[in-house]
């Protein structure tokens, strides 16, 4: 009686553990589904990250296709269509997301993993806390290796390679261009 008494407090603060390592820590993506390339496609994908702009004045964001980076603003390309231009004078936050993690493979795999370790027997007791603990602190570095924030303060410089025009923006940029399909 003693040892299932330890076995199911030993059960409930590696569920604890694991949900609130998994659930807390994990970086939602800020590009809509289906419209960032998995990570082997990347280099592949013509087109540019998916860039939130949070504004310094009011707060208000634009998310759209990284366009790229002039000496003062950045360009944005909304999913109408739209070139919309933000000087970064007035940028307290962006935020770019340049493939897609699939995180939530890692972690269904995470589960299933941790199911094969219930059937160690006594080891469990070892084995199955080790696999959530590693798992989980897996799963949350994956989510979060797509994603690069930039401060008001930051370099524009470190993101200008995840946009669709890297090097230099075509002169006179469109105001209007083509729209990636989502997948």
């Amino acid at each position: 009686m003693r040892a299932s008494s330890v076995c199911r407090a030993l059960a409930r603060m590696i569920a604890l553990v694991s949900l609130s390592i998994g659930g807390a820590a994990c970086s939602r993506n800020p590009a809509p589904d289906g419209w960032l390339a998995p990570a082997r496609q990347t280099q592949s994908d013509p087109y540019g990250a998916w860039i939130v702009v949070t504004k310094l004045q009011d707060s208000s964001t634009v998310g759209g296709e990284f366009l790229g980076v002039a000496r003062d603003s950045v360009f944005v390309l909304l999913d109408r269509g739209e070139v919309v231009t933000v000087a970064t004078a007035e940028v307290r936050q962006a935020r770019v997301a340049f493939f897609d993690a699939d995180w939530q493979a890692l972690a269904a795999y995470t589960g299933l993993v941790s199911v094969g370790a219930l059937s160690n027997g006594f080891v469990m007791l070892l084995s199955l806390p080790a696999t959530l603990i590693a798992g989980s602190l897996a799963t949350v570095s994956y989510s979060k290796e797509p994603i690069v924030d930039l401060s008001y303060e930051g370099e524009w410089s470190s993101i200008r390679k995840y946009a669709r025009f890297p090097g230099a923006l075509p002169d006179p940029l469109p105001r209007t261009l083509p729209v990636k399909r989502r997948r």
